[in-house]
């Protein structure tokens, strides 16, 4: 009789058991299927998979509502493309006292995608791209005088 109850017990506890993972794993499937759609949504407003983990970095950071990441892109992402720009840019001149490069829209969109969206981290990987470009410029130039003079 134990036994029988024991057995009875123990099924109606895996059934439970099951009924919570299948309840968990369909909440996964259904989160899973809300990230792909949101992904295809951005894509088709020309933002890349990249793009959404920014701003689901900065709503995240921010306390912002969760599926509002493509509005974010649409309202904020130039906004934090030139800020890179801008403040790459005053780095440099700082540093050098006047504008010794340029960085471009796409290597702040890199820099940002690269870091997630961390606007100090991408001005710090704009700069050092350009103080690399001005490096080699000098050494080409310093070779040329050399050969040539």
């Amino acid at each position: 009789m134990i036994c029988a109850k024991q057995a009875v017990a123990a099924a109606g506890l895996a059934h439970i058991i099951w009924t919570e993972d299948k309840k968990r794993l369909d909440e996964q499937r259904a989160q899973s299927l809300s990230f792909i759609k949101l992904l295809q949504d951005a894509e088709d407003c020309g933002f890349l998979p990249d793009d959404v983990m920014v701003a689901v970095e900065f709503i995240n950071r921010d306390g912002g509502q969760q599926g509002q990441e493509i509005k974010w892109l649409q309202s904020n992402w130039e906004d934090c493309i030139h800020t890179v720009i801008a403040m790459s840019t005053n780095h440099l001149k700082n540093e050098v006292g006047q504008s010794v490069g340029v960085v471009t829209s796409e290597e702040a969109m890199t820099a940002l995608r690269k870091h997630c969206g961390n606007v100090d981290k991408a001005v710090e990987e704009c700069v050092a791209a350009v103080q690399r470009r001005v490096r080699t410029v000098q050494l080409e130039y310093m070779f040329l005088m050399y050969m040539f003079f």
